[in-house]
């Protein structure tokens, strides 16, 4: 999945990201994978993309 945000301050961490996108879908932010997170430059939004996986067995199976 892909997503843009918007921030006050400095860029969100990983964490933060990961408990937001897992209450948007109801998932545990332990099945979530963020692939990349890039800031615009002189902007407060960042872009990225995450991946959700259904359980641990399978992001074990596609994430290093």
């Amino acid at each position: 999945m892909s997503f843009v945000l918007s921030f006050e301050g400095a860029v969100p961490s990983k964490e933060s990201i990961k408990n937001e996108i897992s209450v948007c879908y109801g998932v545990s932010p332990d099945f979530i994978a963020l692939d990349r997170l890039r800031a615009v430059r002189g902007k407060k939004k960042a872009g990225g993309t995450a991946r959700i996986y259904p359980d641990r067995a399978l992001m074990k199976k596609y994430e290093k």
